[in-house]
C-alpha cells in the first residue's frame, strides 16, 4: 500500500457479531497502531433498523 493508505478487514465471528481489524496510526503511518474490535448486532441496532424500529 502507498503512503496515507490504511488496511481494514471485517470478518464474521458468528451470526450476530463481526470482528474489525484496522490500522489506526497517525497520518502517513497508519500501520503504527493495529486495533481489533468486536461489533455485535445489539451494539449496531441491526435488527431494529432492519425492521424500521430503531
Amino acid at each position: 500500500m502507498g503512503p496515507g493508505r490504511s488496511y481494514t478487514d471485517l470478518i464474521s465471528l458468528s451470526s450476530t457479531s463481526a470482528g474489525l481489524l484496522y490500522e489506526a496510526g497517525p497520518e502517513y503511518q497508519a500501520d503504527a497502531s493495529i486495533r481489533w474490535s468486536v461489533l455485535t448486532e445489539a451494539q449496531l441496532g441491526a435488527r431494529s433498523a432492519a425492521r424500521g424500529t430503531a
